[in-house]
């Protein structure tokens, strides 16, 4: 005899924002004014960027190598600070600019966030 639960699959409709219980993973773009010199330092820019994020509550699930001034991460899309002026739209493209002007304040850190976009196998920003 099968269970209640069992055989009610077909009543279950997914929606276009429906995620089946997992988070929006998006990557974002970090700019730094300089370069992400000695990004594996326990002191470096990056990881004091990072532990803000974080302290923020923004959920990192990856960090990419940093390569000269850029730097990809992957986060919740939906764990984002954004305000009223920052893009509500994934692969937007475009500045993050409440977390931008943050890191500047808190941090002490020149260092832009931007939304990034994949496109087949490449992350783009500010396009």
């Amino acid at each position: 005899m099968a269970a209640n639960n069992e055989g009610v699959n077909y009543k279950k409709v997914a929606h276009d924002t429906f995620n089946y219980g997992t988070p929006r993973v998006y990557p974002l773009v970090l700019v730094h004014g300089d370069s992400w010199t000695g990004h594996a330092d326990n002191n470096s820019d990056l990881y004091k960027v990072l532990n803000y994020l974080q302290g923020r509550g923004v959920e990192i699930y990856g960090v990419g190598q940093a390569s000269g001034s850029n730097v990809t991460i992957l986060v919740n899309w939906d764990k984002i600070p954004k305000d009223a002026n920052d893009s509500q739209e994934p692969n937007d493209t475009s500045v993050i600019t409440l977390l931008s002007d943050e890191i500047s304040a808190n941090v002490g850190i020149t260092c832009t966030v931007y939304y990034g976009k994949i496109q087949g196998s490449n992350i783009s920003y500010d396009c």
